[in-house]
């Protein structure tokens, strides 16, 4: 699984239980001290898990074409435009993601809908594949929709 060039803040994670090969499933946490960020492609079939350490927000060019389907997912789960962007930087490790087991549940905050930051829990049942750049000291995650199913929708996280 390779990293998408363009992507679309949703929220910021706080864990992802994955299920390996043996069938044991393991709980990522990911420090409030140090946020993650829950980013989606902007066709919603695949979502990132990124460190927000050294991110850079900019502008968003109101006549920027390029990123039209982006800032409309973004609307979409928001309800709202975003105000700037933020360049994350894609660890080198994260050039290719391999394989490390299924999604279970994640769960994160957004403050999609109502502007307010609020805790969400999403329990997967489509198990998608989870894609990580090392078996230890993670620095970027992927999750991948099977048969190009939408994870990121108006309703939020589905699948």
């Amino acid at each position: 699984m390779l990293v998408a060039r363009e992507l679309v803040m949703l929220g910021i994670v706080e864990f992802l239980e994955v299920e390996d090969s043996h069938q044991e499933v393991k709980r990522l946490v990911f420090p409030k001290a140090e946020p993650w960020g829950l980013l989606c492609n902007d066709s919603g079939t695949a979502i990132y898990l990124l460190p927000q350490k050294g991110a850079q927000i900019r502008d968003v060019p109101k006549n920027q074409t390029t990123r039209r389907r982006g800032r409309a997912l973004f609307k979409r789960w928001h309800s709202f435009l975003p105000d700037n962007l933020i360049a994350f930087t894609v660890p080198d490790s994260a050039v290719e993601l391999h394989k490390i087991g299924t999604a279970v549940a994640i769960q994160y905050i957004s403050d999609k809908w109502t502007g307010k930051l609020i805790s969400y829990i999403h329990d997967f049942t489509r198990a998608p594949v989870v894609y990580a750049d090392r078996a230890k000291n993670i620095r970027a995650v992927g999750i991948l929709a099977t048969n190009g199913k939408t994870l990121c929708t108006p309703r939020g996280i589905v699948g």
